[in-house]
């Protein structure tokens, strides 16, 4: 087979029900040139046999010698791609026919080297729409993640080796689109649903706030440690609000009033820090209650 275009990763560990249903919608892509590389994590899957075969020659399977978890596995197959970009696709999800072409054209048209989208969910009452309709700056992405896997387009040069941090249990995407941020400055979307991702219960890591706040504090601990110094003052100070505010979740008082004292110290008010008074004033009155 010669060097495909696009390099799509799949990773599966033990769910099997909508599978052929992805691997199907990446086949009936309107472009061709593209591989399918599906990741079995070390578990109880044998994708091979739920697809039959799968005797199209496009799609390649590799299955991990130990449970490497979502990054690991994406990690692993990014590794073995051979295409000049990269795409994701869990095994529940699906592309749209024109999902490549699309983002193909985009990516080309704008000379970046990569590319967001819009997506739709599938299940949960509907589809939906989902996904920023503008290019998308740093200082946005620092407080919140409006982007999925499942609708992007990356040079695979870009991406460079093992990109998803394995050291995060959450947010490990997040950590990624802030890397590029922290080089493009503003992320490239283009403004058309190109996938459908589906919604479910076991989506989901956990429902405990608490549990979610101390996963973004380590995100953002992350990412600092590896790219803050190419952080504006005003896109740090929109870091420690927001770990100021995650702090304060957790019920870690004292780190959130340091938080606060380093937000103020970065520069003069702006919208996170204005923002950032009330709850500065709730944290305070906690710690010196009157």
């Amino acid at each position: 087979m010669s060097t495909p275009l696009v390099s799509i990763v799949t990773t599966v560990y033990d769910r099997t029900a909508f599978l052929a249903q992805a691997v199907d919608s990446v086949r009936r892509q309107s472009v061709s040139d593209w591989e399918h590389i599906i990741v079995e994590d070390a578990g109880p899957v044998d994708a091979r046999r739920v697809l039959g075969g799968a005797s199209d020659p496009r799609i390649r399977f590799l299955r991990a010698e130990r449970n490497l978890g979502v990054s690991g596995a994406r990690n692993l197959g990014i590794g073995a791609a051979a295409g000049q970009y990269v795409a994701f696709l869990d095994d529940d999800d699906l592309l749209e026919s024109e999902a490549l072409a699309l983002r193909l054209e985009a990516i080309r048209k704008r000379n970046v080297r990569l590319l967001f989208t819009q997506w739709r969910t599938l299940g949960g009452g509907g589809e939906r729409l989902h996904g920023p309709g503008r290019d998308f700056p740093l200082r946005d992405l620092l407080f919140v993640n409006p982007f999925s896997p499942g609708a992007v387009l990356i040079e695979r040069s870009f991406l460079g080796a093992d990109p998803f941090p394995v050291e995060l249990r959450a947010n490990e995407d997040w950590a990624l689109w802030i890397r590029f941020a922290a080089e493009y400055g503003a992320l490239p979307v283009l403004p058309v649903p190109t996938s459908r991702l589906r919604a479910h219960e076991f989506g989901r890591l956990t429902d405990d706030r608490n549990e979610m706040a101390r996963w973004r504090l380590a995100m953002y601990d992350w990412v600092l440690a590896r790219y803050g110094d190419r952080f504006a003052a005003s896109d740090r100070q929109t870091v420690a609000f927001s770990r100021m505010a995650a702090l304060a979740r957790t019920g870690d008082l004292g780190a959130a009033w340091q938080a606060a004292g380093e937000m103020f110290a970065l520069g003069p008010a702006s919208a996170p820090a204005l923002f950032g008074r009330k709850l500065l004033h709730t944290v305070r009155s906690r710690i010196f209650p009157t």
